[in-house]
């Protein structure tokens, strides 16, 4: 079964993934497929879709000897759960990309973080906490509010800002339903705008693409994003924030690729980071959004890096402002859309549902709730939230609540 490019492994094959296995494609390779879910779209894309458990890696490397495939390189795009197992597929076959111990650098924040903080990064005050008698302990240390998440969550999932002594039990319990080794962080709380970065990392050089600021869900206390949008700051700001995140990446000796950093920084110019993922930000901010705004396939750059590649390294300025927007989810069965069609061929809008017909949703608890989004960019950011809003104003959602 051997190709002129070969094979790559994708571990995880959902809707935030098939821009890999395409562009993989697209570039000559054939992929293979992984995914707990029988129905994951990428199943049906890649070349050979496998619907399996993705965390008994020694099965699917015995189904690889068993079809002959020696791969050359392994994705988990989009996917903080893929990336161990991808980890444990270039181990075993000696190919570039995250090692098992990196990515535990990666998806573990208590490990992340004492990496991070013996390296200098900056940080929020954070403890590990085991139970309920820990956690009021840190609470006792840090004050109210504090940030309480599981330590190996991503999406928002589990994370919860406890405002009063009383929520405490219950954010804890949370957390850990979120988290694969119950595992629980309670972190002081950081007052200030929250950013994310997105990076690259190649050949030991790490570079900023994209730096965007989030507002955030009404009702979700701050913890589940609304939109993110590029900023009016200062280009010294810029490389502030650009900068605490790649001290982070820089500590964790992280070897190359995509990186995706939220960070927190107040009025003072003091910062923390909140997380760094190896891996793209998922619901189209890695695959559309950063190209969108500068012109950088890092979808491309990414399986180039993945298989050992040449890349070309340059972060294309398009000089314009972007906005990602999110239309938040409710409680019900999705019955249908309007308005998305009318947007289809627009240079500066894409428009996108996240839904069909007879999806079931529920009210905005995590990143995961959302019905669709909206991208608009511009050469000023008014224009570019304008755009937005028209889009908004245009498109309905409808939801049939069935108890």
């Amino acid at each position: 079964m051997a190709t002129e490019k070969g094979w790559i492994v994708s571990i995880c094959a959902g809707v935030w993934q098939l821009c890999g296995i395409k562009k993989a494609q697209e570039l000559g390779y054939k992929v293979v497929a992984f995914d707990g879910d029988k129905t994951a779209i990428g199943l049906k894309e890649a070349d050979i879709g496998v619907c399996g458990d993705i965390f008994d890696h020694d099965a699917i490397i015995e189904f690889l000897k068993e079809k002959m495939i020696t791969p050359v390189g392994a994705i988990a795009i989009c996917s903080e759960i893929g990336m161990i197992p991808a980890a444990k597929i270039r181990d075993h076959f000696n190919l570039s990309g995250c090692s098992v111990e990196m990515a535990k650098r990666l998806t573990n924040k208590k490990v992340q973080r004492e990496i991070c903080r013996k390296g200098g990064a900056e940080v929020p005050d954070w403890e590990y906490v085991k139970d309920y008698a820990e956690g009021r302990s840190a609470v006792d240390k840090f004050g109210l509010p504090v940030i309480v998440k599981p330590i190996d969550g991503a999406g928002s999932r589990g994370v919860t800002k406890v405002e009063s002594i009383e929520e405490l039990e219950k954010a804890i319990e949370s957390a850990k339903e979120f988290s694969q080794c119950d595992g629980v962080i309670c972190e002081k709380y950081l007052c200030g705008t929250e950013y994310t970065v997105e990076t690259f990392s190649y050949n030991g050089v790490t570079k900023a693409l994209l730096v965007t600021s989030k507002n955030k869900v009404e009702g979700t206390r701050g913890t589940v994003a609304r939109e993110l949008f590029t900023p009016k700051l200062s280009s010294e700001m810029i490389d502030r924030i650009s900068g605490i995140a790649i001290q982070g990446i820089t500590a964790l000796e992280y070897p190359g690729g995509v990186g995706h950093t939220e960070v927190i920084v107040d009025s003072e110019g003091n910062g923390g980071i909140v997380e760094i993922a190896g891996r793209g930000g998922g619901f189209n901010l890695f695959e559309k959004f950063i190209r969108f705004c500068t012109g950088v396939d890092v979808v491309e750059w990414t399986i180039k890096h993945e298989v050992g590649e040449k890349i070309n390294f340059e972060v294309m300025n398009k000089d314009c402002y972007g906005v990602l927007r999110f239309f938040p989810s409710r409680k019900g069965v999705v019955s249908g859309y309007t308005g998305i069609d009318q947007y289809s061929g627009s240079e500066d809008v894409i428009v996108e549902s996240f839904v069909r017909k007879g999806t079931k949703v529920r009210d905005v608890n995590s990143d995961g709730d959302r019905l669709g989004c909206v991208i608009a960019r511009a050469e000023e950011l008014d224009v570019a939230v304008e755009l937005a809003d028209e889009v908004e104003e245009n498109v309905e959602f409808f939801i049939e609540n069935k108890g």
